[in-house]
């Protein structure tokens, strides 16, 4: 369901930009200072969105830690209780311990006392690079948790990450400079 509903929030996001778009381009293309203005207000109210949600991240990154926990215990709690019985659930979880080679939010040690592990006595195929049956001594000491590998990759990966968002912020204040110049050149009407 959780897949469902990010295709949901990437639609409304697009639908969004489609109408940033067409208020930026029509305000210029028809010199309209109520479009533009309309346009340089949003675009502004994103970028300090941005800015804060930024500065909260860093000045509370010790906060993320509290999340991470409570984050876990409901992935684990899921894995245990829907891993095999929810198709939507068990297709996201294979997805992710494939792309990031890892096995369980901590470790395989999450499907213990998992309902797949007491219907199936192995662990997912994933965990042990798709031979079955999969057990506890088939399984390499070198896969780890899924939330283990995906704080390798934003190690890794972080500042790609951290790029691509000065990039945005870069063209956000772009198109609120040039929205405001157009503002000032277009005479009032």
């Amino acid at each position: 369901m959780q897949v469902v509903n990010v295709g949901y929030l990437c639609m409304a996001v697009g639908g969004f930009l489609i109408v940033m778009g067409f208020l930026g381009c029509c305000g210029a293309v028809k010199e309209s200072r109520c479009m533009l203005m309309t346009f340089f207000i949003i675009i502004l109210i994103i970028f300090i969105a941005e800015i804060a949600g930024a500065v909260v991240v860093l000045a509370f990154s010790s906060l993320s830690k509290i999340f991470i926990e409570y984050l876990g215990n409901v992935a684990v709690k899921y894995l245990r209780e829907d891993y095999g019985r929810n198709n939507e659930m068990t297709t996201v979880w294979n997805t992710t311990m494939k792309e990031l080679k890892c096995c369980g939010f901590h470790g395989y040690e999450d499907f213990a006392n998992s309902t797949y592990y007491r219907d199936n006595r192995e662990f997912p195929p994933i965990c042990c690079a798709d031979k079955s049956p999969c057990q506890e001594s088939s399984i390499s000491p070198l896969i780890k948790g899924c939330l283990s590998s995906f704080e390798s990759f934003l190690s890794q990966n972080g500042k790609i990450v951290g790029g691509v968002a000065l990039g945005i912020c870069g063209l956000e204040l772009a198109a609120m400079i040039v929205s405001l110049v157009l503002f000032c050149k277009i005479s009032n009407k």
